[in-house]
């Protein structure tokens, strides 16, 4: 059955990248965090599989098993996932990695923190990889509610993140 997928018991927010002037410093959280962004194609509009297939590659995703596309860090001797994508679509995931006859009205990118790499750094990385596929594919970055995501609501969210990191560090 073809319904929109959701995630539920998230408090889903993500923040912006081109704010951080200096080197990240190591960021801790304390409890589990699952921050979402949606890319929407737009109403009477659907990414096809190729075009998701040639971004995905272009931002260095890669295909896993379980029908989802994420980004891999070599972290303790292994690749480890910072975040992944998924589709919009239940049941949420990608046939094959060639997605050839897919069409769907959008992608999810999730990423739960602690992540295996600084917090800042992978979302930096989330939200930079959100906004270079909603530009590669001519869609719109949406919060989990589907509203359309400001640069102010994104710029609020890694401030909460560097917030807390401080209380967890302090």
């Amino acid at each position: 059955e073809d319904r929109p997928a959701s995630v539920d018991d998230s408090e889903a927010m993500v923040a912006d990248s081109s704010t951080s002037a200096s080197p990240p410093q190591p960021v801790a959280i304390a409890k589990d965090q699952l921050l979402i962004i949606s890319v929407m194609a737009g109403s009477d509009r659907s990414f096809e599989g190729s075009l998701l297939r040639t971004a995905f590659a272009h931002n260095g995703l890669e295909y896993h098993k379980q029908g989802i596309f994420q980004r891999l860090v070599d972290c303790e001797e292994r690749r480890r996932p910072v975040f992944g994508v998924a589709n919009i679509m239940q049941p949420g995931v990608f046939d094959s990695a060639d997605l050839e006859g897919l069409s769907t009205p959008g992608i999810t990118l999730y990423l739960l923190l602690p992540a295996p790499i600084d917090a800042l750094q992978a979302f930096d990385d989330f939200v930079t990889t959100s906004e270079r596929l909603a530009v590669e594919l001519g869609g719109e970055l949406r919060d989990e509610q589907r509203n359309i995501l400001s640069h102010q609501a994104l710029m609020q969210i890694r401030e909460g993140i560097s917030e807390a990191s401080v209380r967890v560090t302090s």
